[in-house]
C-alpha cells in the first residue's frame, strides 16, 4: 500500500505574522523597524523582503539577526533585550 501523504516543506520565506511568531517580537516592531530604518539606540529591525506589496523574511536572515544582536554578559550569552 502506498503512503498518499504528502509533507508541506517548511517555507524559505515567512510572512509578518510568522516572522513574529519565530522572533517573539510584536507586529509593531517589525513595522515601525521597517518604515523608520535603523535609529540611534534601538535595535535595529530583521532583514526583509518585499515581493509586491507583500513583505517576507528569510528564516537564514532572521538566525543571522538575533546571532548578530546578542550581547556577552560575565558568566555566559544572553540576549540583547
Amino acid at each position: 500500500m502506498q503512503n498518499t501523504h504528502v509533507t508541506k516543506p517548511s517555507p524559505l520565506l515567512l510572512t509578518e505574522r510568522e516572522a513574529c511568531s519565530y522572533l517573539g517580537v510584536s507586529r509593531s516592531f517589525l513595522a515601525k523597524s521597517r518604515m523608520n530604518g535603523p535609529l540611534r539606540g534601538q535595535t535595529p529591525g530583521p532583514p526583509f523582503i518585499k515581493l509586491g506589496r507583500a513583505v517576507r523574511y528569510s528564516i537564514a536572515d532572521l538566525d543571522r539577526w538575533v546571532a548578530e544582536h546578542r550581547h556577552l554578559m560575565r558568566g555566559g550569552w544572553r540576549d540583547a533585550n
